[in-house]
This record gives structure tokens, C-alpha cells and sequence, in this order.
């Protein structure tokens, strides 16, 4: 953006100038100014920007931006510059790190002139300055308030790594292009920017209807890219002999020689992660693992990587020798996180991620190459702010043949509360407008269209869990108060609607409905030990338990997530605000503190959004002294909630000893109920398909993430 010679001729753009013309501008940011004032004075208002990785498109133009606010826009003075990201980290840390740049930025004070909104977390401007948050921010602005409020608040709207398409940004999106419908003759309509380095310029452009389109070209420092002759028989071996080629490169600056690799998931991380140990017997690699929790949690590993000084990562890795980091990712890692030291990344090409099953409404992981979108992000991790090298673990030829993108993620995910929200907002946006009464709310037009079995199910699904009036698309009451409940399943936010009825507190059932959306090895790491024992922390949280009812609680894992939080609070109110000791203790009882607390975070989130809504917590929170006194009704209790939210997700034993699903998916599960006959009837929270190669053959394996036993407590008509 600050250079000249780096725009691109588009074609089918709504803009004219030719190659000599764009290279003729003294930066590509003079250019991309001069345009917005123009289709501003002729009430265009929407941009799409495909902007390379590295060409300061969500730093130096924002701020350019703010600073010419008043000239580009005259109505945008005094109103917020909008820039979403896709993860709160990202949302957080490019307006910190921008007001902590003296040097590029020296007119920017965080809470100032800058700043970021993203729920839980905030620091914002004052009107007038850049203002970051994520995509949720806006969205439920949107949905909550008038045209007016947009218009009032906000000049400009960016939406920035748009390529980045998860549900709530599929939902943003469709509400902004209503918005910029019924705005865009007015003169305070916010301007509106949709970028990213990875875009499909003319998908989006056709879908926000413009046709004003720029490219700009990012990378001051290029990039070598070494592909090899072949491909490798064993990926991870290849990447970590490859790790220890490079480590060998001795003449490599300090701050220019730390290496990412790119792996499909964390059990190849913990693999590739064991070879390089055993093959680096001097201990000079800081090897660490880049996971999309710790990412969002700033865990100790992603600091090494990004933040620490090798002086300290020394001293608290205790390897006095260690001269390099290296970073093992998942697919994270192409956007989410930034290494001013990197110099070479190691991609294996392959991808993991959920593709959704509607019929089953079942989550199949599935291992496969990686898009060239993404490819293309990862490579653009290096070249920053030195010459990159890239290292494929695969032939150029196959790079070529991958596809061009990934698959969007409208079909990879449950779409049940996106379609809550596009209801709803399509039913508020008619009352606004006065739409004719003979109007009806209908399947929306997303940027991807729904697909139809996926729509069918979910429809009937939220109709079952009475979130949708019978034979049209209306929101019951039920379902308006679940749009108060972010972040999680429909299933989720059922179970916690009916925490009323079944006398359990807010605080409860939303810390034990949050801890059924995680992988379990983020809080209860069974690789690392103490193991985590249900019976330990029972017998430490002092439970007066009969051995009978012992093993009713150990197969209810989600009724367990109580009793850890609970754990927490003990140690908590033990400790005070001595937070290593209650770290210590509780890695003591096999649970992941970082994780832990991480996840449990969002509690107060939601609990402030439902009460914004007029939902109180008007049960107080249970304790050891209530399961004490009443362990059996307690519990009852306890399953009749989590009946209520998750009625379709039950399995029943078979004659063979397996369970079947009300689909009729099979799967095997041992749970121990203290004999050797196994429950009759069980939830479940998911329903998850993996690829798995057994004697030769490729086949899927079905599983189920955490169960709760009914049986005893509840009788279900099948």
C-alpha cells in the first residue's frame, strides 16, 4: 500500500485505468484513496479489495483511512472506522501493535484514536478512530437496532479476511448487503470494504452488487520457493528432516531463522514433534505447537513463537542451547497469527476440517490436500520483512492440481442458528420497512446457497426444539431468546432456556454447556499426567456418595464439567488471588489450567447477553452441601435439562452391543457403570466420522464426543 508499481489491471472492474496508468501512482493506497472519494460522490458504496498478505491493507490503509476520514466522506466525521477480523487475537492485537509502532504510527493512542470491541474484551476509540472487533460485534447491532444506529455509528465498514467465511460472517454479510439495499441512496451510508489476500473478487463483488474492484500486490521481500523433484512417502518424516536441514543453516541471522511447519493436525504435530527431539540431541530448537486454542488463548507456546525473547525461552524451557524456534500448525496459522522472525515455512499440503452430514447430522473430519487459497497463506507467511523460503513436501505439478478453493464453510458446519438469525432478521427488517402484509420470511439468498438438505433438516430440527413456528419461517418466543445465547449449539442454548423449569442456575448449566464444545484434551489432557479421575475430584471436592451412585455420575460426562468447574471455585476461594497455586493444584487433579480458564471466560459473555435480554439468573448456583443433601433428585435434575436439549441426540443398545442413533449411525462406546451390562439409553452432544485406514482398507470410523446415561433417571419413547 505504501508503494508504487503494485496495483493490478482487473478485468471486468468497474475501474478503467490501464497497467501504465496504475504504476504511474505514487502508492498503491494514493489510488485506492482517490477511488473511494470518487464512487463516494457518485453514492457507490461498496469496494472489494484483494490486497496480498504483507501489503499493510488492514494497518497502514485503515489508518489512511481515518486520516483523510474527513475529506473522503464528509458524513463519516466523527463516526467509527469498522474493521472486522475474523478471531478476537487478530481483533486485539493489529490495533495494539499499531499504537505501540511509534515509528509508522506515531498520532495513535489505543483507547484514543484506535481501538478494539470484542465482547468480552475492550479497549475502544473514541468516535472518529479506527475501532476493531470481530464479526459478532456488528452482527448483533444489526440484528438488534435499526438502520439508523449503523448509519449513526459507523462511516466506514471493513470486512477484512472475508475469504475467512464462517457462519457468522456468511450472516454479517447477508445483513450488510439488505443494509447497503435499503441505505445506499443516502448520503450517510456507510462506505463499505470487503478484502482479504485470498479472495474470489468476483464472487463477492456479484453477490454486494458492485463491480468496483482493485488488486494490489503485497510482498516487499520475495519468496523462494523449493519444490521437490518427487513427493515423500512418509510426510512427517520429510518435514522433520527437512526441520533439521534447515536448523543446519548456521549463517542465518538471529532474528531471520525460525521455521513453520504446517501439518493436517495435532497428533501429526506430536509426531513430527518427537522426531526432531530425537534427532536435535544438542537441544538448539524451541519446538512448540500452533493450535487454534492456543491461539486464542495466547498460550505459553504460541508467545514462544511470536513474542519471547530466546534469552528467556532459555531459561524456561531450561535448554541453554536452543538457538531457533520451530513451530509445528495446524491450518491456523495461515492467518491467525504473526512471527517477525520467520524465515522458512514447511508445508505438507494437507488440510483436516469438518465437512457436515445433514442426514445424520453428523461432523465427518476429513484429511485431504489443501486448497491453493490456502496454500498461498501459507506461503505468504513468510517474505514479511526479509527474503522467505518455502519448502512443499510436494511437486509443483500437485500444488497445480489442487483446487483453487476450499469448501465453503455454509457446507461444512450446522447451520441451525445461522438460519435462526437470517429469520429473524429478515421478519425485524420487514417490520421496519413495512413490508406488504401478504410478505412472507423465506430461505435467504446467502453468498453460498444453502444447501437443501441441510436447510430441511435444520428446519425441522428447530421446529422440534420449538424454536420455530409450525409452517413458517417465525421465530417462537423460545427462539428469540436463543439469538441472546451466543457461541453455542441449538442444543446448547435449549438446555440452558430450560434450566428454568428444572430449577438449575444460569451459572451452572452455561460453565457445563461450554465445556461440551471443546476437545477434551484441552482441559483434560489424559496424555500428561496426573490422568484426570472423576473419582478423584469427587473424593477431593468432599462428595458423601454411596459407591452405587459412584459410577451414575462417572458415565454422565457432561453432569462431570460441574464438578470441575466447582473444583476451580474451591480452589479459588482456598487460594485467592494466588492464581499458581490454584494452577497448581488443578494440574495437580489432571486438568488444564490455560484451557480451563480460557473456555470458561465466555461464561460471563453470555451470561451478560441474556441478561441484556431480560433473562435473570434467578436460581443460585449449586453446591457439594446441595448434591449432598439431595444427590438423586439433584441429578434427576440435572439429566431432565439435558433431555430437553439434546431429545434428538439419543442411541439405544442394540442386540449386538453397539448403539444406534435415531438415523440409524451405529457406534461403540464403553461406558462403565460399576457392571457388565451396558446403559439401554444414552445422549450425546456429537456425532463424528473420521477417516481411518484398517489392514489396507480405507473406511470412516463413527464415534461420539461426550455422553450422559439415562437410564435410571429417564424413560424415553422410542
Amino acid at each position: 500500500m505504501m508503494e508504487p508499481g503494485k496495483l493490478r489491471v482487473v478485468s471486468k472492474s468497474g475501474f478503467t485505468e490501464t497497467q501504465e496508468q496504475l504504476d504511474s501512482y505514487s502508492s498503491a493506497g494514493e489510488y485506492v484513496l482517490e477511488k473511494i472519494k470518487e464512487m463516494i460522490a457518485r453514492k457507490e458504496r461498496v469496494l472489494v479489495l484483494e490486497s496480498a498478505t504483507g501489503s499493510g491493507k488492514s494497518t497502514y490503509l485503515m489508518n489512511q483511512i481515518r486520516k483523510n476520514a474527513g475529506s473522503l466522506f464528509p458524513e463519516a466525521k466523527e463516526k467509527y472506522i469498522l474493521v472486522t477480523q475474523p478471531r478476537v487475537l487478530t481483533a486485539m492485537e493489529i490495533p495494539s501493535g499499531m499504537a505501540r509502532d511509534t515509528t509508522n504510527y506515531p498520532d495513535l493512542v489505543l483507547g484514543r484514536n484506535i481501538g478494539f470491541a470484542t465482547g468480552a474484551f475492550k479497549n475502544p476509540s473514541l468516535r472518529g478512530g479506527l475501532l476493531y472487533s470481530t464479526v459478532g460485534v456488528p452482527l448483533i447491532q444489526m440484528q438488534t437496532n435499526p438502520d439508523g444506529f449503523i448509519r449513526d455509528r459507523y462511516g466506514f465498514i471493513v470486512v477484512d479476511e472475508a475469504h475467512e467465511q464462517d457462519t457468522e460472517l456468511i450472516v454479517f454479510l447477508y445483513m450488510l448487503r439488505g443494509f447497503i439495499e435499503r441505505n445506499k441512496s443516502r448520503a450517510d451510508c456507510p462506505f463499505v470494504i470487503v478484502m482479504s489476500a485470498t479472495l474470489d473478487v468476483y464472487k463477492f463483488a456479484h453477490y454486494l452488487q458492485t463491480n468496483k474492484i482493485i488488486s494490489v500486490k503485497g510482498l516487499t521481500y520475495p519468496i523462494n520457493p523449493h519444490y521437490p523433484e518427487s513427493g515423500y512417502d512418509d510426510y512427517l518424516l520429510g518435514a522433520a528432516e527437512k526441520v533439521m536441514e534447515l536448523a543446519a543453516h548456521r549463517e542465518d541471522d538471529p532474528i531471520e531463522r525460525d521455521i513453520l511447519v504446517f501439518l493436517p493436525g495435532e497428533g501429526e504435530m506430536r509426531k513430527v514433534a518427537d522426531m526432531i527431539k530425537t534427532r536435535d540431541t544438542k537441544g538448539e530448537l524451541a519446538v512448540v505447537k500452533i493450535t487454534g486454542t492456543g491461539v486464542r488463548s495466547n498460550s505459553k507456546d504460541v508467545q514462544i513463537m511470536t513474542e519471547m525473547p530466546l534469552e528467556d525461552i532459555r531459561k524456561y524451557l531450561k535448554m541453554p542451547n536452543i538457538n531457533r524456534r520451530v513451530g509445528l500448525a495446524t491450518n491456523v496459522a495461515e492467518t491467525g497469527i504473526t512471527i517477525d522472525t520467520l524465515k522458512y515455512v514447511i508445508d505438507s499440503g494437507w488440510s483436516r476440517a469438518p465437512e457436515y452430514n445433514s442426514i445424520h447430522d453428523l461432523t465427518m473430519i476429513i484429511s485431504k490436500g489443501a486448497a491453493q487459497s490456502s496454500i498461498k497463506q501459507r506461503q505468504g507467511r513468510v517474505g514479511r520483512k526479509f527474503i522467505g523460503e518455502y519448502y512443499p513436501l510436494y511437486t509443483e505439478q500437485t500444488r497445480n492440481a489442487l483446487p483453487k478453493y476450499a469448501l465453503e464453510p455454509i457446507y461444512s458446519t450446522v447451520i441451525d442458528m445461522t438460519l435462526l438469525y437470517l429469520f429473524d432478521y429478515q421478519e425485524a427488517k420487514a417490520q421496519e420497512v413495512k413490508m406488504p402484509k401478504n410478505w412472507k420470511v423465506d430461505i435467504p439468498e446467502t453468498i453460498d446457497p444453502l444447501a437443501t438438505e441441510a436447510v430441511i433438516r435444520s428446519v425441522e430440527k428447530l421446529r422440534i426444539l420449538g424454536m420455530l413456528q409450525e409452517d413458517t419461517y417465525i421465530l417462537t418466543r423460545l427462539g428469540k431468546m436463543a439469538l441472546a445465547v451466543p457461541r453455542l449449539k441449538i442444543e446448547q442454548i435449549r438446555c440452558i432456556l430450560m434450566s428454568y423449569i428444572f430449577g438449575i442456575s444460569l451459572t451452572d448449566i452455561v460453565g457445563i454447556m461450554l465445556f461440551m464444545k471443546i476437545k477434551l484434551m484441552d482441559v483434560l489432557e489424559d496424555r500428561k499426567k496426573p490422568q484426570f479421575r472423576i473419582t478423584t475430584l469427587l473424593g477431593a471436592l468432599g462428595l458423601e456418595i454411596d459407591a452405587q451412585f459412584v459410577n451414575a455420575i462417572m458415565a454422565d460426562e457432561f453432569l462431570r464439567w460441574w464438578f470441575v468447574i466447582e473444583y476451580y471455585r474451591q480452589r479459588i476461594v482456598k487460594h485467592g488471588t494466588k492464581l499458581s497455586k490454584v494452577r497448581d493444584d488443578m494440574e495437580k487433579m489432571g486438568i488444564h489450567f490455560d484451557g480451563f480458564v480460557t473456555i470458561l471466560s465466555d461464561r460471563r459473555t453470555i451470561l451478560e447477553s441474556m441478561d441484556a435480554f431480560g433473562m435473570k439468573d434467578v436460581h443460585k448456583p449449586l453446591t457439594i452441601e446441595d448434591f449432598n443433601r439431595d444427590l438423586t433428585n439433584t441429578i434427576a435434575r440435572f439429566k431432565g435439562c439435558f433431555y430437553e436439549g439434546f431429545k434428538l441426540n439419543y442411541a439405544t443398545l442394540t442386540e449386538e452391543g453397539n448403539y444406534v442413533t435415531r438415523t440409524g449411525m451405529r457406534f461403540d462406546h464403553f461406558i462403565y457403570l460399576g457392571t457388565e451390562e451396558k446403559p439401554k439409553t444414552i445422549l450425546f452432544d456429537s456425532l463424528t466420522a473420521r477417516n481411518v485406514t484398517k489392514g489396507g482398507n480405507y473406511n470412516y470410523e463413527i464415534s461420539v464426543g461426550q455422553i450422559s446415561v439415562l437410564d435410571g433417571y429417564l424413560a424415553i419413547c422410542i
